[in-house]
């Protein structure tokens, strides 16, 4: 069973061989040794990276994840649940919304001069003014109203003075008409 562990373990840094150095490249055993092994090196860096990740859950669960996000980037990941019969009749279901989604994009596209026009760069500049002239245009339209209300109530103050100014000359004509009754000379009857 030795003999077997060997081989894994001889498989794997041939494997990790070629990840840091490539396939041709071979590494350089002629050189001086470095200062610190490989594994205080890499303790090191297990440290740095398990200090960096404390207390950060979502990026802790994605480390968690990584040998399954790992396999989805492989050339030869293919979904086995989905037959290609499946994946066919999903795809002609979902026809006539890709035909419509076609549609709308070429639309889109055919009038995407129109929204690349001046009018429509400074949009958020006139939105701001178009926000301000609807305060103003809400602000007149109070101020209107109670000049309106004001004018109501003056027009119902000048007619209730003018009936007044009415019955007041109506009552006086009437007693000057009185008066002058009285005051004519009565005619002798002879």
């Amino acid at each position: 069973m030795s003999s077997s562990v060997e081989e894994i373990l001889e498989n794997r840094i041939n494997e990790l061989e070629k990840k840091i150095y490539g396939l041709e490249k071979k590494p350089n055993t002629e050189g001086p040794m470095p200062e610190n092994s490989i594994i205080e090196s890499v303790a090191h860096a297990n440290t740095l990276i398990s200090s960096a990740l404390s207390g950060r859950e979502k990026i802790n669960t994605l480390v968690k994840r990584w040998p399954e996000l790992e396999s989805y980037t492989e050339s030869d990941f293919e979904p086995t649940d989905l037959q290609t019969e499946v994946k066919l009749e999903y795809i002609l279901a979902v026809e006539p919304e890709i035909r419509e989604n076609a549609q709308r994009l070429i639309q889109l596209k055919e009038l995407l001069p129109v929204l690349e026009s001046d009018r429509f760069k400074n949009l958020p500049e006139l939105s701001e003014k178009l926000h301000d002239l609807s305060l103003m245009y809400v602000d007149l339209g109070e101020k209107a109203e109670q000049v309106n209300s004001e004018t109501r109530s003056m027009i119902n103050r000048y007619n209730d003075i003018i009936m007044n100014v009415s019955k007041t000359l109506i009552a006086l004509e009437t007693e000057v008409s009185e008066l002058e009754r009285k005051a004519e000379p009565k005619k002798v009857m002879d």
